[in-house]
């Protein structure tokens, strides 16, 4: 039995059926720095980075909700061809999808 690569993490304790089309809150990290410039791409995900040492690489993650499961393959395809070595991405719950307010004040 083929294994699961050691950059993914899944788990399997999701209390309901996520669909390719609703919002959900993840936790995607990688090695390496984001710009503060790359906010565009990084819509309203909150950006933690644990700093390096000569020894290990400066960690960063990201949290928060993303729009749908294209959203979310667009935003891991931003950080391989950034060269980023992905991490970890994890499900943390259901997301709420954008009040109309917001995305209005976002346009």
């Amino acid at each position: 039995m083929e294994s699961i690569p050691p950059t993914i993490q899944v788990t399997m304790d999701t209390p309901h059926v996520l669909r390719l089309d609703q919002p959900a809150v993840y936790r995607i990290m990688f090695q390496g720095r984001v710009e503060a410039d790359w906010s565009d791409w990084l819509q309203e995900l909150s950006v933690q980075a644990l700093p390096g040492t000569l020894q290990a690489p400066v960690i960063t993650t990201l949290t928060g909700t993303v729009a749908d499961q294209a959203a979310l393959f667009g935003l891991l395809a931003h950080v391989r061809d950034l060269g980023l070595p992905l991490l970890l991405v994890q499900y943390l719950e259901a997301g709420r999808p954008a009040s109309p307010s917001s995305a209005r004040s976002s346009a």
